[in-house]
């Protein structure tokens, strides 16, 4: 079994600079604020989005969504991490009856 130490996986994400590019762009474009979502966290879904949208680096990709009809909202759609819809219903459900 092969082992990868985390300065391996470091160089399969996004680079600290390309992703505060991103970081930035988002708030001043978008109105979004990620500066409460962990680095690492951030860092695997850029490079997620990345890879969705086939370019290679921060500036493409901001190219793309600025081009985009709706950047914001595909954005979101393939940033955010989705749960199911029972939980969600569920909990949902359990605040709204906790206000009655």
């Amino acid at each position: 079994m092969s082992y990868l130490s985390k300065k391996n996986l470091e160089r399969h994400y996004i680079s600290v600079k390309e992703k505060d590019e991103l970081i930035n762009f988002l708030l001043q474009h978008f109105n979004l604020d990620l500066s409460e979502y962990s680095e690492a966290s951030v860092r695997r879904r850029f490079t997620k989005i990345l890879q969705d949208f086939k370019v290679k680096t921060a500036s493409a990709l901001i190219e793309k969504l600025l081009t985009l009809e709706n950047g914001k909202d595909h954005f979101l759609s393939l940033f955010t991490v989705n749960v199911k819809g029972s939980f969600f219903l569920r909990k949902y459900q359990d605040i709204n009856s906790s206000k009655a």
